[in-house]
């Protein structure tokens, strides 16, 4: 039952939608955790501390958020591939580009960005050293947040980090409205809300996690 469910279109399109509304669910959680950077170090190590706690709960939580983004890059590149080969020959009329969204367009693109940028993002932050010389600030460590402090005095890296933003809003954007679709959830009634959604959520993560770099910057002396 299960192995016929995967093997169906509409099952991964399924899946990848509702890992797809997770995802978008953990990006505004990590969000409101790194909004704490505002309220300086002793706030934003607290927030980690806390989480670092939870111990054995914390890499549990992990593991399940790592199978779920796993889960919906497989399914999501395994869609791809049969759309492609079921397109034996190409369409007699071809898709007008201005049909579709430039979020839809660049799908391909900005997921690829967006796995290269998560996984220089690990190790810049996550698998980093918390208290090794790049914690350093005024000749003591301030733990992750002398880290993240530091790393966002390079102008390249706030460049390089906005510029993934960018690709993020556009991708989350398709991927709610592509997820609501999936269900059903479209209409007269539930697509302008829906597009009015998808925009909300674009606008939101972009300035949230835009607005921290540009703050440590230009607002943040030590």
């Amino acid at each position: 039952m299960i192995a016929q469910y995967l093997k169906s279109s509409i099952g991964k399109k399924q899946i990848v939608a509702v890992t797809g509304f997770m995802l978008i669910g953990f990006v505004f959680v990590h969000l409101l955790g790194n909004l704490t950077l505002y309220s300086g170090p002793e706030a934003f190590n607290g927030y980690v501390k806390k989480l670092e706690s939870l111990g054995p709960l914390l890499l549990l939580a992990r593991i399940i958020l790592a199978s779920i983004f796993i889960s919906h890059i497989t399914l999501t590149a395994w869609l791809v591939v049969e759309n492609r080969r079921a397109r034996k020959q190409k369409y007699a009329v071809p898709i007008e580009k201005g049909k579709r969204s430039l979020a839809t367009r660049l799908m391909p693109v900005s997921g690829t960005i967006l796995v290269v940028f998560l996984t220089f993002h690990l190790l810049d932050f996550s698998l980093n050293n918390h208290v090794g010389p790049d914690s350093f600030i005024g000749g003591e460590t301030l733990g992750l947040y002398g880290l993240v402090y530091n790393y966002f005095q390079s102008s390249i890296r706030i460049f390089g980090y906005i510029f993934a933003l960018v690709f993020l809003a556009l991708h989350l954007a398709h991927a709610f409205q592509s997820a609501c679709q999936t269900f059903g959830i479209h209409g007269k009634d539930f697509s302008p809300k829906i597009k009015q959604a998808s925009l909300a959520i674009a606008v939101i993560l972009f300035i949230g996690f835009g607005s921290l770099p540009i703050y440590l910057k230009f607002f943040v002396s030590y």
